[in-house]
């Protein structure tokens, strides 16, 4: 029974791929935004405590952290941009001396 289950989520999850691929949720509701799940009935009891922490003004640990990611990522994309014409050739001159 074990494989057959494995054998299902296999097939299902290329299947999922292959319709991303060709961009079949491109264009659906939301797309692109995160899932709430205050309001997710799946979450449970987590779904509770995640909306008294988000009343409360608490964010967790996790979101901070990506934030701070997303905020040094930022900050070093003007440190990646490529090396202007006249500064490569200037580089190259001097490495000839």
């Amino acid at each position: 029974m074990a494989n057959r289950t494995a054998a299902f989520v296999l097939l299902a999850e290329n299947r999922i791929a292959e319709a991303i691929a060709r961009g079949e949720f491109d264009h659906l509701p939301g797309s692109g935004k995160p899932l709430d799940s205050t309001t997710m009935r799946c979450a449970g009891g987590r779904a509770l405590a995640l909306r008294i922490m988000k009343n409360a003004g608490f964010v967790p640990a996790e979101v901070e952290r990506f934030a701070e990611l997303q905020r040094l990522l930022a900050a070093l994309v003007p440190m990646s941009k490529p090396i202007l014409p006249e500064r490569a050739a200037a580089a190259r001159r001097c490495a000839c001396w």
